[in-house]
C-alpha cells in the first residue's frame, strides 16, 4: 500500500521562548555553575514557568554537572514544590529526560505517576512513556499501566502520540503482543483513513475538471448553435429582403408601364388627330410599321421604360424596339446606345451561354 503523506515534525518544547521575568534573564547565562548560583539566589520567586525554563536552558549549558550540590539544592527545591505539576507532569518529566536525570524521573514516578497514572489523557501517557524509555529506565509497573491504558484508549490516538508510544516500546526490552497489535492497528486505522481522504479529495478535483470540460463543451456548442442561428436569420433576412425589394422594384415598374400605357390610351384614345387604334397599333408594333405619335413626351416615358425593362425581352424584340425608335426618329444617343448594348448583351448569350 503506497501512501502519501505530509510529515510535519515539531520540537516546540525545547525552542523554549521565555514568556516570564526570571526566564529571561536566564538567556544570557552560558556556563552551568554561574546560571545556578542565579537559580538558587531566586527560586523562591520562581513561578512554574520559570521552574520548566531553568530546566531547559541547562541542556544548553557549558561544563553541566548534575551531581553538583548547587544543583542538587535547586532540584530538591523543585521537587518540594512538585504539586504544582500535577496537571503537566509530563513536561516537567520530559525535561529531566533530556538531562538524563533518571534520579528525577523515579522520584516523579514513586510521588506522583504510581497513583494517578490512570487519570492522565493521550497526550500525557505518550510522552511520559517515550520520556522513560529514552533513558532506558524500564519500570515495569509504570509500563503495565501503560499498557493497560494504551488497549482503552488506541481508537482515540494520534499518529503523533502513536508514533511516542511505538519508539516507547521499541526502545525498552519487552515485547508484550497485544499491545503492538493494537499499536499497529491503529497505525493502519489511521493511514488507510488518510488515504481515503486523499483519495476523496482527488476524486472530487477530477469530478469537478470533468464538470468544467462540460460547462465548456455546453458553452462551445451553445456558441456555435447561436452563430448558426445568426447566420440563417441573416441568410433569410437577406433573402426576404431581397424578394420584398425584387417584388416592390417589379411592382413599381408593373405599375409605371401601366401608367405609361394608360396615358397613351387616355392621351390618344379619344384625340381626333393623333386617334390610334390599339389594335392597330399592337399590329404596327409587331410589323415595326411607322407610328404616328406625334406626343415627345410619350416617346420619353416610353424610351424610359425601354431602358428599365428591354434587357428581359428576347433578341428580336430587342431589335425592333431599336428598329420602332429609328423609323420613327425618336431615337437619341441615350436609348439607342442601351438598346445596342443589350443586343450586344443578347447575342453574346446566344454565343456563348449565360453568365
Amino acid at each position: 500500500m503506497n501512501f502519501s503523506l505530509i510529515i510535519k515534525r515539531y520540537s516546540k518544547i525545547l525552542n523554549w521562548k521565555h514568556d516570564t521575568y526570571y526566564a529571561s534573564l536566564m538567556n544570557k547565562y552560558v556556563y552551568f555553575d554561574e546560571f545556578m548560583r542565579f537559580c538558587n539566589d531566586n527560586k523562591e520567586k520562581f513561578s512554574k514557568r520559570d521552574m520548566v525554563a531553568s530546566l531547559t536552558y541547562i541542556h544548553h549549558m557549558k561544563k553541566v554537572d548534575l551531581l553538583s550540590p548547587a544543583f542538587n539544592s535547586y532540584n530538591d527545591f523543585i521537587f518540594s514544590n512538585i504539586n504544582i505539576f500535577r496537571s503537566n507532569i509530563s513536561t516537567l518529566v520530559h525535561r529531566y529526560a533530556i538531562l538524563g536525570h533518571t534520579k528525577s524521573l523515579l522520584f516523579i514516578y514513586e510521588n506522583v505517576l504510581k497513583n494517578n497514572i490512570l487519570n492522565y489523557d493521550n497526550k500525557t501517557i505518550s510522552l511520559i512513556a517515550w520520556s522513560y524509555a529514552k533513558n532506558n529506565f524500564y519500570l515495569s509497573d509504570l509500563f503495565m499501566e501503560i499498557n493497560k491504558i494504551l488497549r482503552g484508549c488506541i481508537k482515540t490516538m494520534t499518529l503523533h502520540e502513536l508514533s511516542l508510544i511505538s519508539w516507547a516500546y521499541s526502545k525498552i526490552n519487552r515485547l508484550p503482543p497485544l499491545e503492538m497489535v493494537c499499536v499497529k492497528n491503529r497505525v493502519y486505522e489511521l493511514l488507510n483513513a488518510l488515504d481515503e481522504e486523499l483519495n476523496s479529495v482527488i476524486k472530487k478535483k477530477e469530478n469537478n475538471e470533468n464538470h468544467i470540460d462540460e460547462i465548456k463543451i455546453n458553452v462551445k456548442e451553445k456558441v456555435i448553435e447561436c452563430e448558426n442561428d445568426e447566420k440563417d436569420g441573416d441568410e433569410s433576412q437577406i433573402k426576404n429582403g431581397s424578394a420584398h425589394f425584387n417584388d416592390n422594384r417589379l411592382s413599381n415598374e408593373s405599375k409605371e408601364m401601366n401608367s405609361q400605357k394608360e396615358n397613351l390610351e387616355n392621351a390618344y384614345e379619344y384625340n381626333g388627330d393623333n386617334e390610334i387604334d390599339m389594335y392597330g397599333c399592337s399590329k404596327n408594333l409587331s410589323q415595326d410599321v411607322y407610328m404616328k405619335i406625334n406626343d415627345d413626351d410619350l416617346w420619353k416615358q416610353f424610351g424610359v421604360a425601354i431602358q428599365k425593362k428591354a434587357i428581359d425581352l428576347e433578341l428580336a424584340q430587342i431589335k425592333k424596339l431599336h428598329n420602332i425608335f429609328t423609323t420613327n426618329g425618336k431615337g437619341n444617343d441615350r436609348i439607342l446606345g442601351v438598346l445596342d448594348t443589350f443586343i450586344q448583351v443578347k447575342e453574346d448569350i446566344n454565343a456563348y451561354g449565360p453568365i
